[in-house]
């Protein structure tokens, strides 16, 4: 069953937990061209591009046991290459932020020694408003750390995952993280990953005409993709993100 995106924007509004406001709602890049809440405003077809005008490749892939719809780069494609979102000037998440939460499907090939999952940068990784959401490869191998950095005026501040997780070159995995303010939480396959990191403080706001917003430094693909700002993602709602989709996720709210 398909709901009008009206009727669900409304139910996001009267039923996500503690959001009130529609700018607090979660961004979704959606691949399969499915019906989605009007506040999920990003295009894939439109707004998503890869760096040098390269193409995007859209198909079905496997992510554990069901199928998802996501984005490939092509063959041959490497380096610092990758997925630049465009966003409109008013969205939140050139804002000031005081927490944050990201969720996405990625292939990684084995050769990316720290894929960049999600970041916003100002023309220099040092410069007040940067944050980053990436997988540190300390080995050889699909091993890597997750990490969240951000800076402010305070300067930089890092948090590493406590625990490895496997990114398999061959296989599409989840991979999330939800900051509050006070400590970050990383998750791999709808599962967190070791024990919560503290980082404490708030990100400021950036001058929109020398912001972007990118997931890089990776050859392989995304899919799925769930930004949250002002708001750490619950553990359930990454685990639902995991096994259900997005689509299903805010279609589940009829049935509550």
């Amino acid at each position: 069953m398909r709901f009008s995106p009206r009727y669900l924007r409304f139910l996001g509004l009267l039923l996500l937990p503690g959001v009130l406001a529609a700018s607090e709602l979660p961004l979704v890049v959606d691949f399969g061209g499915t019906s989605l809440p009007e506040s999920c405003r990003v295009d894939p077809q439109r707004k998503l591009a890869l760096r040098r005008g390269q193409e995007v490749l859209l198909g079905p892939e496997r992510l554990g046991e069901r199928e998802v719809k996501a984005a490939r780069l092509p063959e041959g494609v490497g380096g610092k290459f990758g997925f630049r979102l465009v966003l409109p000037r008013e969205d939140p998440l050139f804002g000031s932020l005081g927490a944050l939460g990201v969720s996405l499907n990625v292939l990684v090939d084995n050769g990316s020694t720290q894929p960049v999952f999600f970041q916003r940068l100002r023309g220099s990784y040092s410069a007040p408003g940067y944050f980053a959401f990436t997988g540190r490869r300390k080995l050889p191998g699909g091993a890597v750390t997750l990490s969240f950095a951000t800076v402010g005026e305070g300067g930089r501040q890092q948090a590493d995952a406590t625990e490895a997780v496997e990114l398999p070159g061959e296989a599409w995995v989840q991979v999330g993280m939800g900051w509050d303010g006070r400590e970050v939480r990383f998750y791999h396959n709808g599962e967190p990953v070791g024990e919560p990191v503290p980082l404490h403080g708030a990100v400021p706001g950036v001058d929109s005409n020398r912001c972007e917003f990118a997931f890089y430094q990776f050859q392989g693909g995304i899919g799925e993709v769930v930004i949250s700002p002002n708001r750490a993602l619950e553990p359930a709602q990454i685990r639902s993100f995991y096994l259900k989709g997005v689509v299903e996720f805010y279609e589940s709210f009829a049935n509550r």
